[in-house]
């Protein structure tokens, strides 16, 4: 079993329990009892305490990517189920689980379950005799008290001894004469023990007074369980520090020793710092039905033994790494208790695999001592609101009355402001709901490429055969459409089970848009990351990630075996785009590069036994019908071959026969094709990249009528996720955001630069010409010169394609988001590389893109560094 559970996060509540029950191996219905609707019945509740109202429902949640060993045993992975109301929490215990994995995981040692039972004593004649008569009697104190408890004896438990301990007064105003305090020491096995303790001591207080002469007051256990620890240690090697907000790793973990100085000198700063170690054990008491006030009061008794109050958690820089070591008490029990009677209590603790109290001890302190990491590291790097305001930004937008995917929204809007309130939410709502463009309309297109300058004749028309045979949207069979507005096709796709997978990715075209935001999305995800580059090539999308960097080429089918040894899986975004003409030479390049370059990558993972490898589609590789390109094409239109088409496309439709060719030799490989992508991290920068830097920067003179598809970079990057996770071998999904005219784009790009749009609208046809001149005369004079405006595209402008993601959205469950939103990241990101004028606002923007992708091996986003800044805090 693996507790690495990437993308978990992403996962609605119903297919989050399905994949915890098939890491765990049980039946779906087994864990049924998880959902809000089947926990504890009234009648459970009302015989559990007094006065039943009803049942309190608080957020169950799993802490994921945890590793312990236990007593020296072999380390194994764990799942920790963790209940909590308060956001960040379990994020920043799966975060710094999978910091603490990567020095293999935490280590603990339980001591023996002993605990101790008190029995107070006042006026004691002679507190000295007292004490040798009590002594005396210890065998027999011992048998009396074990002798109500067989079940704890046979199981090796019970009394083992008794202890004196005198109290004199604390002083003038002390009420009460000296006390004497008899200590029962019970071991009480798997049991948390109080009910045993209690009743001993009860048993025993008649025979107390009577050797000591005193008056027995009080009989009960301690909860200061000092005998009853757990120790845990964690480490995280510098490296894995690398990129987390500080100069170097080693920078952040002495910033963290720092900090957990101030919490051992400061009382004041301790009680936040333990604060936040006890929102993690807490969180996993409650979800595995213990008495989480007892182990809190001997926690903070404990931190205190030595009369002043400290941390519970200490945290060192040493030998290359950032070393944390906790003790507690713990008195936890796997018998007896509401661990009997609560139906979620038992599913919880099948999901944390429990057999024995030593191993719920060892889970509950390795949640307390990484959330201690995640609290330290989020404080030491950038401040803990950062990411815990963003959380907080979700409730904020809810109680504004967003829904559905403006809950998002509305909540990066006010925490990128940093207005983190109800009003700021209510106007972002209201700005967002009153934007036309908003509104998602799931559609698509790839970015053309420039065709050769001989022209074709125009196609004849298709006879209505013809044309029922090559479009989906009608069968020859006589079955009914299968576009995205029948409910055939709801009946055709069905939502595919999620799986995981292990092992280091493999990433090719890394350098390229998509490929550098996907990068990211890997590493915000925590994977540890491979990209294949070109010697010579512009990389600097990929400047200071921690990413293992290979170099080779992808026509060089031997060396590509090589390179890809030791990856389980690989997303295959390269190619070759041009927007120069289509020289023969060229050709051959772009033939080579795609269709070569992509069977060669698919026979190396066939060769490497990869688990799945997910390549990148165009959608100008899909059909469409000639007499009617608007209508929605989807995954089965068929290509037609004899049109004007570009070599990009030919080359793409090649690529998909190549993948299947590769499906029936037995890799399993999925197609995600993508459209034109707008969004952050545009380094080269791509033709609509560089359309907005004109924009901003006034050098786009005039623009055409038209309209095409595109998808958000954050989209195409979740596309590419689902299709590795969800997709079924040997098919393919169109990822889209939404459809745009390119005055749609005009208004969002003159609201983002403050840059009103260009006067001069050209019509169509006019452009038409006007970009085959200019192509004539650039092709004569400056061939290398990229093209915003080719023939090829303004022809597909004018198509206005449109393509119909139904597939991915139910197969997948793809949700795409706004075009708005994509273009906002891309200029913030533009201007934080100079490139456009920056305004106020869009640095926050981009950091805010750049948190959400962080250049470091972090957990479970949305993300990507929410997930490594939720960090809880008693803040």
């Amino acid at each position: 079993m693996t507790s690495e559970l990437s993308g978990f996060y992403r996962l609605s509540m119903r297919d989050r329990r399905a994949r915890v029950a098939q890491v765990i191996g049980a039946r779906e219905d087994e864990l049924a009892s998880l959902s809000p609707d089947r926990g504890l019945a009234e009648g459970q509740a009302d015989r559990m305490v007094e006065n039943a109202l009803g049942v309190l429902g608080m957020p169950l949640g799993l802490c994921v990517n945890m590793r312990i060993a236990l007593d020296g045993e072999p380390a194994r992975d764990v799942l920790a189920p963790m209940a909590v109301e308060e956001p960040s929490v379990i994020a920043a215990a799966s975060y710094a689980s999978k910091l603490l994995r990567a020095g293999g995981g935490v280590r603990a040692t339980v001591s023996e379950p002993v605990m101790i039972g008190q029995i107070q004593v006042l006026e004691v004649p002679d507190p000295e005799v007292a004490e040798r008569a009590v002594l005396a009697a210890k065998d027999e104190l011992i048998a009396s008290a074990n002798s109500g408890h067989p079940s704890l004896t046979a199981a090796g438990g019970g009394a083992r001894d008794v202890e004196i301990r005198h109290l004199a007064r604390l002083g003038e105003d002390d009420p009460c004469g000296a006390m004497m305090v008899v200590h029962l020491v019970v071991d009480v096995r798997d049991a948390m023990g109080a009910n045993a303790i209690n009743t001993m001591c009860e048993r025993l207080a008649p025979r107390v007074a009577e050797l000591t002469g005193g008056r027995v007051a009080l009989r009960i256990l301690s909860n200061l369980t000092d005998r009853r620890t757990v120790t845990v240690e964690g480490r995280v090697p510098f490296s894995a520090l690398e990129g987390q907000g500080a100069s170097s790793g080693e920078a952040l973990a002495r910033a963290i020793e720092e900090a957990s100085v101030f919490a051992e000198r400061c009382p004041w700063r301790a009680a936040t710092h333990n604060k936040g170690i006890m929102n993690g054990v807490d969180a996993v008491l409650i979800a595995l039905g213990q008495d989480w006030r007892a182990v809190e009061a001997g926690a903070h008794a404990y931190a205190a033994q030595d009369g002043r109050y400290t941390a519970m958690a200490r945290w060192r820089a040493e030998d290359g790494a950032l070393v944390g070591r906790m003790t507690l008490p713990m008195a936890v029990g796997t018998v007896g208790g509401v661990i009997r009677v609560h139906p979620q209590v038992q599913v919880n603790r099948r999901i944390a695999k429990i057999e024995r109290a030593p191993e719920l001890a060892a889970i509950v302190a390795a949640a307390g001592l990484a959330q201690n990491l995640g609290a330290l590291r989020a404080l030491a790097a950038e401040g803990i609101q950062s990411g815990h305001m963003r959380l907080h930004a979700r409730n904020v937008a809810v109680e504004a009355g967003a829904t559905g995917s403006e809950v998002e929204q509305v909540a990066n809007t006010i925490a990128d402001r940093r207005e983190v309130n109800l009003r700021a939410a209510k106007e972002a709502l209201a700005t967002l709901r009153a934007r036309p463009i908003a509104k998602v309309e799931p559609i698509a297109i790839t970015t053309p490429t420039t065709t050769r300058p001989a022209r074709r004749p125009p196609t004849p028309p298709m006879p209505e055969s013809a044309r029922a045979s090559m479009s989906s949207g009608e069968s020859t069979s006589g079955e009914s459409s299968m576009t995205s507005s029948d409910s055939g096709t709801q009946k055709r796709y069905e939502r595919q089970p999620h799986r995981e997978f292990g092992g280091k990715v493999f990433v090719t075209g890394a350098a390229g848009h998509l490929g550098a935001n996907l990068v990211r999305r890997l590493l915000a995800e925590g994977r540890d990351v491979r990209v294949l580059l070109r010697q010579g090539s512009n990389n600097e999308a990929l400047e200071g990630l921690q990413i293992e960097k290979v170099y080779g080429d992808l026509r060089d089918a031997k060396r590509l075996v090589e390179l890809m040894r030791g990856c389980t899986t690989a997303y295959h975004a390269a190619a070759q785009v041009s927007t120069v003409v289509a020289t023969p030479e060229l050709e051959r390049d772009i033939f080579e590069c795609n269709v070569l370059g992509t069977r060669n990558l698919l026979r190396a993972a066939i060769d490497n036994h990869y688990e799945r490898v997910v390549v990148t589609g165009s959608f100008s590789a899909v059909g469409y019908d000639p007499e009617n390109p608007q209508r929605p094409g989807n995954e089965d239109d068929v290509f037609y071959p004899f049109d004007d088409v570009l070599p990009y496309a030919r080359t793409k439709v090649q690529v998909e026969h190549e993948v299947l060719k590769a499906c029936v030799e037995g890799l399993d490989a999925v197609i995600a094709t993508s459209c034109a992508i707008l969004g952050p991290h545009d380094y080269k920068p791509s033709r609509m990249g560089l359309t907005l830097v004109d924009y901003a920067n006034g050098r786009l003179r005039a623009y055409p009528p038209g309209g095409f598809d595109f998808v958000a970079a954050r989209d195409i990057c979740e596309g590419h996720f689902l299709a590795m996770h969800r997709g079924r071998r040997g098919q393919k999904y169109i990822i889209s955001t939404q459809f745009a005219t390119v005055d749609d784009l005009m208004d969002i790009f003159e609201e983002v630069s403050g840059r009103p749009r260009p006067r001069l609208r050209i019509p169509g046809p006019v452009m038409q010409g006007i970009a085959a001149v200019s192509q004539v005369a650039l092709d004569t004079f400056a061939p290398s010169t990229p093209r915003r405006f080719t023939p090829a595209a303004i022809r597909i402008l004018r198509a206005q394609r449109h393509a119909d993601t139904t597939k991915a959205q139910v197969e997948l469950g793809y949700e795409p988001t706004s075009i708005r939103t994509a273009i906002h990241e891309a200029y913030a990101d533009f201007a934080r590389r100079g490139l456009v004028p920056a305004r106020p606002g869009t640095v926050g923007v981009a950091e805010s893109a750049a948190r959400k992708s962080p250049p470091a091996r972090a957990t479970t986003d949305s993300a990507a560094s929410e997930s490594s800044n939720r960090a809880a805090t008693g803040s």
